[in-house]
């Protein structure tokens, strides 16, 4: 078996195993294919531990658990879970990241509430919903199914792949699930 074949398989073998049982939309695995890391690029160390993490089996309920946080949160603001409602949340909390460096904010500072707030409201917005106690709930089990393994996934994913930015989610992640519970 060729490495490019055994590549593909594991990367099969890995997103097949996550996405069973969770009532994810087609969309999940489509994304997920495509955002695997590409090892051609000159990474061996990153996609040696990529590797290692794709076969481990506490990864891979990690990584199951938070597919289907983001089944039910789909479901639950009233549509499928898909790439696009975890792209735009990706997208919130690269700017809630920025947001919280460049100002040292506390989550549970009157201005870290007031940019939580905000940060809550556009991400309704932007899936079509209003923000409800009910969705902040739904969104706090969603970040609350993210953890440090799949952080780290997705850093060395962007590093193999060149995409400058991507992966570095966890501190505003945290932060935000801070301050939704305040």
């Amino acid at each position: 078996m060729s490495a490019e074949t055994e590549r593909r398989q594991l990367i099969h073998d890995f997103v097949d195993d996550i996405v069973a049982g969770t009532d994810c939309g087609p969309d999940v695995p489509a994304g997920l294919y495509a955002s695997m890391p590409d090892p051609r690029v000159e990474q061996p160390e990153a996609w040696s531990e990529v590797v290692t993490m794709l076969r481990d089996g506490g990864f891979r309920d990690s990584m199951r658990r938070s597919v289907a946080a983001q089944a039910a949160f789909g479901s639950a603001v009233g549509g499928a879970a898909s790439t696009k409602t975890e792209t735009q949340l990706v997208v919130l909390l690269q700017y809630l990241e920025k947001k919280i460096n460049a100002g040292k904010i506390s989550p549970s500072s009157l201005e870290g509430q007031t940019l939580a707030d905000q940060v809550v409201k556009d991400y309704a917005k932007s899936l079509g919903r209003d923000d409800t106690p009910e969705f902040r709930k739904d969104l706090l089990k969603l970040l609350e199914s993210k953890d440090e393994q799949q952080f780290r996934f997705w850093q060395l994913t962007a590093a193999i792949n060149g995409w400058p930015g991507v992966g570095d989610e966890d501190r505003s992640t945290e932060w935000f699930v801070q301050a939704l519970t305040v």
